[in-house]
């Protein structure tokens, strides 16, 4: 099942984009990411926000992929509390590191 996901705040990325297309969006980007460094200093739980860095996406793309259950780690729900494993977090950052050129 694909979920389509919109932005009616970022002008460029008014169209509908499903859920296989969301983590490459270039509109979803920030600049505003972790290094590896600053990643291995997390604590073992992170919350959405912060994940987000990691991944460099905003928050909103991160908050509507849990809500799809399309985040691509495990997420802890605590009552209302959402947590992050660091650890899933740093895995795809390293995977990421290796199949760049």
């Amino acid at each position: 099942m694909s979920v389509c996901l919109w932005s009616p705040h970022v002008p460029h990325f008014r169209t509908p984009m499903c859920s296989e297309q969301l983590l490459d969006a270039t509109a979803w980007h920030t600049e505003d990411h972790m290094d590896r460094t600053e990643i291995a200093l997390l604590p073992p739980l992170v919350d959405v926000t912060t994940a987000a860095q990691v991944l460099g996406i905003s928050r909103t793309l991160a908050y509507q992929l849990v809500k799809a259950d399309r985040w691509p780690t495990t997420v802890l729900r605590v009552g209302k509390l959402i947590r992050i494993p660091t650890a899933a977090l740093l895995r795809i950052v390293d995977d990421e590191v290796r199949t760049q050129p």
